[in-house]
C-alpha cells in the first residue's frame, strides 16, 4: 500500500512534468529598446516535482501509520477482550454462579453425551489399576469432547502397552492435545472407560512434557531435580554424581562443563 500508492503517484506527477514543452517568455527594455528573452520553465518544473513528490511521501507515510495502527488497535482489542472476559470468570466463579456456555444440544451431541438442565454428564468412568505389574494405559469408547461440548472424536479405542512407542500425528483440532488432557485428568470422560496405573507412594506413574519448553527459576541442578527442591534432593540422597549420570543418559553432559 505505502510503496505502489506513492510510486503510481510519483509517475502520474512527473510524467506531464518531464515531458511538457511549454517555454516563458520575458520582455525588458534597456535604455529605451525593448529586449525580449525565451527561458525553458525546466527549474519550475523541477520544483513542482520535488513539492509533489514530498507530499506522495508525507501522504504515504501517513497511510502506513493509519494502517499500523489499526492492526496494533485490533490486537489490543483482542487482549483486552480476553483479559475481561477472564476477570468475569474470576467474579461469577467467586459468587459461584459460573458455568460453561455449551454448544446447542443436537442428536448427535445426544448420542454421545447426555445433558441435565443444559448441563454435559461426566458419565464415563477411571479405572485405577493397582497392579505394578499391567502399567499398561486403555481407554474403551472414551470421547473426545472438549469443554465446549465439540466432539473432536466421537469414540476411541486405544491400548498403551509399557514399552510401545506411540506418535500420534494429524492437522490442528483433530484431537492430539485433547487426548493428553483426557489422560492427565483436565477434561472430564462423558462415557467409556479409561484404565491408568495408581501413583505408587504418592508418585505419578507418568510424566507429561508440554508442547512449549518451560524453564524454572534457578540453576541447572533445580531444572534437573524439578518438582523438587534442594531439600527434598538431599533428603532422598540425591548426589551431584547421579544428576551428572541423568545429564548423560540424554546427551546433555556438555552443558555442566560449560
Amino acid at each position: 500500500m505505502k510503496y505502489v500508492w506513492s510510486g503510481t503517484g510519483m509517475v502520474m506527477v512527473s510524467l506531464p512534468i518531464l515531458t511538457g514543452t511549454a517555454v516563458s517568455t520575458t520582455t525588458s527594455s534597456f535604455n529605451n529598446k525593448t529586449i525580449e528573452r525565451t527561458e525553458s520553465s525546466v527549474s519550475e518544473r523541477t520544483q513542482y516535482l520535488t513539492t509533489a513528490r514530498n507530499l506522495l511521501i508525507s501522504a504515504a507515510d501517513a497511510i502506513e501509520r493509519l494502517m499500523s495502527s489499526y492492526k496494533e488497535i485490533v490486537a489490543l482489542a483482542g487482549y483486552t477482550y480476553r483479559v475481561a472476559g477472564m476477570l468475569d470468570v474470576f467474579e461469577e466463579t467467586a459468587q459461584g454462579i459460573y458455568s460453561k456456555a455449551t454448544v446447542i444440544e443436537n442428536e448427535e451431541i445426544n448420542g454421545i453425551i447426555e445433558f441435565r438442565d443444559g448441563k454435559p454428564i461426566a458419565k464415563g468412568r477411571i479405572i485405577y489399576i493397582d497392579d505394578p505389574g499391567n502399567m499398561s494405559i486403555s481407554l474403551r469408547a472414551v470421547p473426545v469432547v472438549t469443554p465446549n461440548c465439540d466432539i473432536v472424536v466421537p469414540s476411541l479405542t486405544l491400548c498403551i502397552e509399557p514399552g510401545v512407542h506411540l506418535l500420534i500425528t494429524g492437522p490442528n483440532g483433530c484431537g492430539k492435545s485433547s487426548l493428553f488432557r483426557i489422560l492427565s485428568g483436565l477434561w472430564p470422560i462423558y462415557a467409556g472407560e479409561l484404565h491408568i496405573p495408581r501413583p505408587l507412594e504418592n508418585k505419578p506413574c507418568m510424566f507429561y512434557i508440554p508442547q512449549r519448553p518451560y524453564m524454572s527459576i534457578g540453576s541447572l541442578c533445580d531444572q534437573i531435580i524439578y518438582p523438587d527442591t534442594r531439600d527434598d534432593m538431599k533428603r532422598k540422597g540425591m548426589t551431584e554424581n547421579e544428576l551428572m549420570n541423568i545429564l548423560k543418559m540424554v546427551c546433555l553432559e556438555h552443558i555442566a562443563q560449560r
